[in-house]
């Protein structure tokens, strides 16, 4: 389903107006149509749905790492690293990842970078990531790659 976006959403919106599903069921469509929405312009509806979601299940590390998704979708960094933080109990390549994200965006560059490099060591696949993780592995890497921080204390000694 990876570039249907569209497709995924009509195919958990379908599910999720089906009379039949059990609270736990209409919790993990809930928690996977939040991941889809976790965008600007989505994040009101995709918090609603995270959030009833956690009230079902609980704080889940997979319903954590949505949720902080939502809240890096409105600039809530702070609060995706405390999610983060507590998602990666459970750790996943992909929620290191994100969390190397959230850290980065906070200015937690060396945090960042140690968080990058266990989503590497449990084994990070970039072809098996989402657009929004690629997008996400591309921006960390170069801004916190080793040679960018050299190119960026040249610059500084060269501004003093």
């Amino acid at each position: 389903m990876q570039g249907r976006g569209a497709d995924v959403e009509a195919i958990y919106r379908e599910l999720l107006a089906r009379p039949e599903l059990t609270p736990m069921q209409t919790a993990i469509v809930s928690n996977n149509l939040a991941f889809h929405l976790a965008t600007p312009s989505t994040a009101d509806e995709a918090r609603t749905l995270i959030d009833a979601a956690i009230g079902t299940l609980g704080p889940h590390p997979d319903l954590l790492d949505t949720r902080a998704l939502v809240h890096l979708a409105v600039g809530e960094d702070k609060e995706a690293v405390a999610d983060l933080e507590q998602a990666v109990l459970q750790p996943s390549d992909v929620k290191f990842l994100h969390l190397a994200y959230a850290q980065f965006r906070t200015g937690e560059t060396l945090a960042a970078r140690k968080s990058l490099a266990a989503s590497r060591k449990k084994g990070l696949v970039p072809d098996r990531l989402s657009s929004s993780d690629r997008d996400r592995l591309a921006e960390l890497e170069a801004a916190i790659s080793p040679a960018t921080e050299q190119v960026s204390s040249a610059e500084e000694r060269g501004a003093e």
